[in-house]
């Protein structure tokens, strides 16, 4: 199996049990690792014939954009699912970095991983 790597797509959401966070957006950052077949593209070397990126990335920050809900994890669950099923894609493996509290909560990272 073959895979597409986007790291780092940075995304605006209004998510979180918060009033704060319901009123205001935050970043967030999407990691994805796609597991797909990469063996007609290596035939054809067309586009059409493999996964367009800048599609994938504007599909996860409209996702984001407008989805309405509380947890990282449903989140994570719904777009990893979303993404499974609208692109051609085997396994999505998706994080999502919550980095508006590190400092508060002192630590480095605050990420969901999901694998569907």
């Amino acid at each position: 199996m073959n895979q597409i790597i986007l790291e780092g797509i940075k995304v605006e959401s209004l998510i979180g049990y918060l009033q704060e966070e319901k009123e205001k957006p935050q970043t967030l950052y999407i990691n994805l690792i796609l597991d797909c077949d990469f063996t007609k593209i290596q035939k054809t070397d067309s586009l059409q014939d493999t996964l367009d990126y800048v599609e994938i990335i504007s599909y996860v920050r409209q996702f984001c954009t407008h989805y309405q809900g509380n947890s990282l994890e449903k989140m994570a669950d719904c777009l990893a699912n979303e993404i499974k099923k609208f692109f051609s894609v085997h396994k999505v493996s998706l994080t999502i970095e919550k980095p508006r509290y590190l400092e508060a909560l002192e630590i480095k990272k605050l990420a969901i991983y999901v694998e569907r």
